[in-house]
């Protein structure tokens, strides 16, 4: 959800569009026209693979308990960053 060299949009739901410039707006049309959307339910567990963009809204108060990792395809990407 982020053009070459823009920051990632920090909110990406449809009641939050007016809230960007058109090219923005447009953007983000495009993308939640693809999008997954997906609501857990209780011990429910969501893999999201190595390099995709994905935001979490929580309809509930909840706990989140996650685990940020790199495989193989994404070693390369944490390499340049750390260096």
């Amino acid at each position: 959800l982020a053009a070459a060299g823009e920051a990632l949009v920090p909110d990406a739901r449809p009641a939050s569009w007016d809230t960007y410039d058109v090219a923005t707006r447009e953007r983000l049309g495009r993308a939640w026209e693809a999008a997954l959307v997906v609501e857990q339910g209780p011990g429910e567990v969501l893999f999201v693979p190595a390099g995709w963009h994905h935001q979490v809204h929580n309809v509930t108060d909840c706990i989140s308990i996650n685990h940020n990792w790199t495989n193989g395809v994404g070693a390369y990407f944490v390499w340049r960053f750390l260096e």
